[in-house]
């Protein structure tokens, strides 16, 4: 049975690329919007949860690096109305029309957010024990402090122990619950790390100078292009200044370790993520602008390997994923205009 998800990440001030990309989902007939790393801004959770329950599509949630306290203030809100929506960080493993999907809420790095995956620790709540950070050479496992049943309602009538609680998911549990990697897709907000960046559609293309500076296309254009442009060079004649300074074409790809390590370790093919940082890929990339030279993945053409990066809402980007089977696509959604008039998800 082949099933669409609408995968949409990070909201902020571009609520008008956001509902548009909802409404572009609604027309593609998505099964479920899965919210893959959404906003450590409770206003912009609370909103982006809210009007996507409004399409009365049923809606995954996956934090990124969210306080705990705020995702889930705006989770509750939310459900006191709507009814279609599931927590990922609750319910990392689903089984669906043939075809299994494994959440990796969060990040892999501590320091960045409450909410952890990481191959070393036992999954289950933990509060950050303030004393013993600031202890000289304490180690990770005396800082964060496991949770026992007794002590949830306690705990959490406290407010500032609520801030400081922390979420986390060991890799290992997850994938016992793996019943065919053939059939199973990974989705996190961070991307998987590669060997061969050519190989996959979640790499960025930069730009390096033979004295190893590196620059982004924008910084390429703004500090190289353009200043050549008033001499009104034709597209070839740029190109051949900048093999003359022998500037090249640079493909990386900022993926984590942990997430490789567990999806080779386990054979899964398809991955999706959402990173923020890494977000202009090959998915979305202007063809014309970038003077692609590596095979791209095509859109809409199913696969038994795909590793894909959806972009950001605030950006305009999302993706849809079709699985099938053993199979996966991807469809690119890319807005570049507002909503005129008025919204159609107000109450």
């Amino acid at each position: 049975m082949e099933t669409k998800y609408g995968i949409i990440s990070t909201v902020y001030e571009r609520k008008d690329f956001y509902e548009k990309i909802l409404l572009e989902m609604m027309k593609e007939k998505v099964s479920t919007i899965i919210l893959n790393g959404i906003s450590d801004v409770q206003e912009n959770l609370s909103y982006a949860i809210r009007t996507a329950a409004k399409t009365n599509i049923p809606i995954i949630t996956i934090p990124r690096e969210e306080l705990y306290k705020e995702y889930y203030a705006a989770l509750g809100k939310a459900r006191i109305q709507y009814k279609n929506i599931t927590d990922g960080v609750k319910n990392p493993y689903i089984k669906k029309d043939g075809h299994e999907i494994i959440i990796l809420p969060g990040t892999t790095n501590i320091k960045k957010g409450r909410f952890i995956i990481t191959p070393n620790k036992e999954t289950g709540l933990y509060y950050y024990d303030k004393a013993e950070a600031n202890k000289k050479k304490s180690h990770i496992d005396k800082i964060l402090k496991k949770i026992c049943e007794g002590q949830k309602e306690k705990i959490f009538k406290d407010m500032q122990l609520v801030q400081r609680i922390y979420s986390i998911h060991n890799l290992e549990t997850l994938a016992e619950k793996i019943e065919n990697p053939l059939t199973t897709t990974l989705i996190s907000p961070n991307p998987r790390a590669f060997s061969n960046t050519y190989n996959t559609i979640d790499s960025e293309m930069l730009y390096e100078e033979k004295n190893g500076r590196v620059y982004t296309y924008e910084e390429l254009m703004n500090e190289k292009i353009d200043p050549l442009m008033e001499l009104d060079l034709e597209q070839e004649e740029l190109m051949e200044i900048l093999e003359e300074e022998q500037i090249k074409q640079l493909y990386v790809n900022n993926g984590d370790e942990y997430i490789k390590y567990f999806a080779e370790k386990n054979s899964i093919t398809k991955t999706i993520a959402s990173y923020p940082v890494p977000a202009t890929h090959f998915a979305h990339m202007d063809e014309s602008k970038y003077q692609r030279t590596a095979i791209p993945v095509p859109e809409e053409v199913l696969l038994t390997e795909l590793h894909y990066n959806t972009g950001q809402a605030e950006d305009g980007c999302a993706g849809i994923i079709t699985l099938k089977e053993d199979k996966a696509a991807y469809k690119n959604i890319v807005i570049q205009e507002n909503i005129f008039g008025d919204s159609p998800f107000l109450n």
